[in-house]
């Protein structure tokens, strides 16, 4: 089997602002490649690399051993339907013939062989009877599989679309890939797509990109037990089905295990931190720390730093500054926090807008994706873990002092301000742990109500660490499964089973007394 793409050494730059940066990708004839990542990682500018319309600045691109603009009519190209003008007064049919135009079709009309291949697409996505109908008027499903009729009009050996479950419900997502599925049986499809969960089931090969390009392979062997829960559905129950498939996923899928490692990386800071802000009541605090660090994610976007470091830099500097101020002007200290919490937002907006040509993908940073995590970003996560432990081991018992009671801690000869600032310092790295689970937005619900419901379960507070950790991998995990399932943001999934948690302990602590108190407690639990 041939070579539809080959691309050696690539390299692309919008003014100084590198977005591709070494890619060597290889695509047999026949495949079926998922491209995934961050938004402006590069996804779409490969694309357009891949038909022609942008010139790499550096490297080689074939496609069928010939270059890209030569290859053009061998290609069918699905764009993100958003980018089209609604209004336009344009049929469905009318969308569909404009995939048989060519270079030398300089008359007005189209052809009876054009006509035929135009139906013919047509039929063969189900959208036929839609032909006199305003492109505008459709459904997303519809506008999908006409674009996709389009491109097929013209015959290409090489399908590449970009977003095209964007905008439509699950359902319709589904009935997408499956058409996908069936027409890689005649040509080769390189897709765009952030719908990491119908990957698997989907895909021969999928590659994460992120301005540089790393590999995971969906597909492979099945294991034992594991496989049998997710065949067996009918005779294990729904909710074992599905942790079967997300198990056979986890020993499958890359992307997958990383976002697992993240999780328990994170829940050894979260089971940590969120202690000290549960205890110390500062989760007020934590919020103004958690929406400052926008602020120097925009900033090293701007200056072409790691995201991560401004992240981590941001978050330090408020929390000094936050703690300064909660110490020397308490009466201040909501004013202050709120117009950092404000600020520290627009600056990041604002220095991310100002980046050239390059889109940040700010919804990442605000709600988190956790299945995004790559291997660098782990070892980054494990560091800042260590960190955070190392200085808990140190000064464990000078801040159970200082969190719960600074008066006598001051009495002790104990440097209070440098301890609780330390501890603020503590807590905003385990903010830029949580963000690439949850996000800014929600990282504070994660923060707290891990160690809320273990304060629920015990009154030590070395317990209360090594329970809150637990309970954080397991509400991370829980979110993965329902996540990775039902095809939802991971990040709301996750704080939702959290906020689950925290309110079945809530309620079980107060059902408890009663059950005691009628002798129901010891018939349930003898």
């Amino acid at each position: 089997m041939g070579k539809a793409i080959e691309l050696h050494q690539v390299s692309f730059a919008y003014e100084d602002r590198l977005v591709l940066e070494e890619i060597n990708l290889t695509v047999g004839a026949g495949d079926f490649l998922a491209i995934v990542g961050p938004n402006g990682g590069g996804k779409t500018t490969l694309l357009r690399l891949l038909i022609g319309s942008l010139e790499p600045r550096q490297g080689e691109i074939r496609i069928f051993n010939q270059p890209p603009r030569k290859a053009r009519r061998l290609i069918g190209y699905v764009p993100q339907q958003n980018a089209l003008d609604r209004d336009f007064p344009v049929s469905a049919l009318e969308v569909v013939l404009m995939g048989r135009l060519a270079p030398n079709s300089f008359f007005p009309r189209y052809r009876r062989e054009d006509y035929a291949e135009a139906y013919a697409a047509m039929r063969a996505v189900g959208v036929e009877d839609l032909a006199g109908m305003r492109f505008g008027d459709l459904s997303g499903g519809q506008k999908q599989r006409t674009l996709i009729a389009r491109a097929l009009a013209g015959r290409p050996q090489l399908l590449l679309l970009d977003e095209p479950t964007a905008s439509v419900d699950p359902a319709v997502a589904e009935d997408i890939y499956e058409l996908l599925a069936r027409l890689n049986q005649e040509v080769t499809i390189v897709l765009v797509s952030h719908d990491l969960g119908y990957i698997a089931s989907h895909f021969r090969q999928a590659v994460y990109l992120n301005r540089r390009l790393s590999w995971y392979q969906p597909g492979g062997k099945r294991f034992g037990l594991v496989s049998r829960l997710v065949w067996r559905k009918n005779e294990y129950g729904a909710g074992w089905a599905m942790m079967g498939t997300f198990w056979a996923a986890l020993l499958q899928y890359k992307f997958i295990q990383n976002a697992v490692l993240a999780g328990a990386l994170s829940s050894l800071a979260c089971g940590v931190s969120g202690v000290y802000v549960v205890v110390k009541r500062i989760t007020f605090i934590s919020g103004g720390i958690a929406h400052a660090v926008l602020g120097g994610i925009g900033v090293a976007y701007y200056l072409g730093q790691d995201p991560l470091v401004g992240a981590a830099l941001a978050a330090l500097c408020s929390a000094v500054l936050l703690g300064l101020i909660n110490l020397t002007a308490r009466q201040h200290e909501d004013i202050v926090i709120g117009a950092l919490w404000a600020v520290g937002m627009a600056v990041g907006i604002i220095f991310m807008a100002l980046t050239p040509g390059y889109s940040v993908d700010l919804m990442s940073f605000l709600f988190g994706n956790i299945l995004m995590v790559t291997e660098p970003v782990l070892w980054a996560l494990f560091l800042l873990d260590l960190v955070i432990l190392l200085v808990v081991a140190v000064f464990y018992r000078q801040f159970l002092l200082v969190c719960y009671d600074e008066e006598y801690a001051r009495l002790r000869g104990l440097p209070v301000k440098a301890l609780y600032i330390l501890l603020l310092a503590l807590i905003a790295l385990t903010v830029v742990i949580l963000m690439k689970v949850v996000g800014l937005i929600m990282v504070i619900a994660l923060l707290t109500l891990p160690a809320a419901v273990a304060g629920l379960l015990t009154h030590s507070l070395h317990r209360m660490m090594l329970l809150a950790t637990g309970l954080s991998f397991l509400f991370i995990l829980s979110g993965l499964v329902f996540s990775y399932q039902l095809n939802l943001p991971s990040g709301a999934i996750i704080v939702m089973v959290a906020s689950i948690g925290y309110l079945g302990a809530l309620a079980w602590r107060q059902l408890l007394p009663l059950l005691r108190r009628r002798g129901t407690y010891k018939k349930l639990f003898p």
